[in-house]
């Protein structure tokens, strides 16, 4: 992000990179509010990917909702930081709720930094080892401090970066949203000054590129043009490439003349073509409801076959899994959220036999 006077301009990318089937960061930028989130998720099967989308649309909407009750007036920077410390605290809790309700989430989290621009304000708050980079005067300088058993080797002066480098161990945090009931955000105030420029990242970019490396890809650069080589050159220094285009594009024509019999094997060929046909246009839907609000949701999305209805460990509640239509998916769980369903997770599907 590029600040000059009170203007800031935003620009974000991610990438899953060629080892995970998954994408375990999430980002979210907002120029209307001044508001960039990013988060790196951590669990089994995709329950990373949960964590960390479900950390940045939880924050990004009640951060939304605290600005639009403020007004026109430019709030103070103490003001923000608490609006921080209770919209992380509530996706916090929402992510570990559902990482208890949810077998599928057990154990997941997720690290997180929130930066809020304002006027020439930069108030940053962060838990994790997701970092913020400010480049300064011809100077990049990290300006959050990892939650990580490596940092805290460091900081008693047990072991040297160099040392720790050279061990090949991975940064366990030690501090991380959705793990613990109280989410214990690191917020701070920094002033921004004209042609500052800041980076927020997850460990596959810091720990890929060193600093002398961001720092040359970042001087003199147009932020759109930055963010694509910084996603590059992490991808090629873990030995991966990213490319232009397919790798490969296959395409299947079935043809049958009318009043005969497909044979077995073109049977199950029709078959398999619907079933990725219609994976296409549906989504799983999973949220947790009231029994007493059941009805209503259900009523809300209904699914093909109807929905498939589990009773859940918290008394009166239940688990919900659904087949829903991909368009208008996203206002279907606002209308949900309204009806009383809570912990909605959307799932993309690879195939679906109906």
């Amino acid at each position: 992000m590029s600040a000059t006077s009170l203007q800031y301009l935003f620009s974000a990318q991610t990438d899953q990179g060629r080892v995970r089937g998954n994408n375990e960061d999430a980002v979210i930028v907002d120029p209307s509010l001044g508001l960039a989130i990013l988060a790196d998720g951590m669990g089994g099967y995709n329950a990373g990917e949960v964590a960390s989308n479900m950390a940045v649309s939880l924050v990004h909407e009640a951060m939304a909702r605290w600005f639009a009750r403020q007004g026109a007036s430019s709030p103070s920077s103490a003001a923000i930081g608490q609006a921080l410390h209770t919209c992380v605290g509530d996706a916090n809790r929402a992510v570990l709720q559902a990482s208890i309700e949810q077998p599928q989430c057990a154990g997941m989290g997720t690290t997180l930094v929130v930066a809020v621009f304002i006027d020439n304000r930069l108030i940053l708050g962060h838990m994790g080892d997701s970092r913020c980079y400010r480049l300064r005067a011809g100077r990049i300088e990290q300006i959050t401090r990892d939650h990580s058993w490596v940092q805290e080797q460091i900081d008693l002066g047990l072991m040297t970066p160099e040392e720790i480098a050279s061990l090949g161990c991975g940064n366990l945090v030690t501090r991380a949203l959705g793990v613990e009931e109280d989410a214990e955000l690191e917020v701070h105030e920094f002033e921004v000054q004209a042609q500052d420029m800041y980076l927020l990242c997850s460990d596959g970019l810091w720990s890929s590129v060193p600093n002398a490396e961001l720092l040359h890809i970042m001087r003199g650069k147009p932020v759109a043009q930055l963010v694509p080589q910084l996603v590059d050159t992490a991808l090629r220094r873990a030995g991966l490439e990213m490319l232009d285009g397919a790798i490969c594009t296959s395409e299947a024509v079935l043809i049958q003349r009318t009043g005969t019999d497909l044979p077995e094997r073109a049977e199950a060929l029709e078959t398999r073509l619907n079933s990725v046909l219609v994976a296409q246009n549906f989504l799983m839907m999973d949220y947790n409801v009231a029994e007493a609000d059941l009805s209503a949701t259900t009523d809300l999305a209904p699914g093909v076959e109807g929905p498939t209805v589990s009773k859940l460990h918290k008394e009166g509640w239940c688990a919900v899994r659904v087949l829903v239509p991909r368009k208008g998916a996203h206002l279907l769980m606002d209308r949900l959220y309204d009806a009383g369903a809570r912990g909605i997770l959307l799932t993309e599907l690879t195939a679906c036999r109906l």
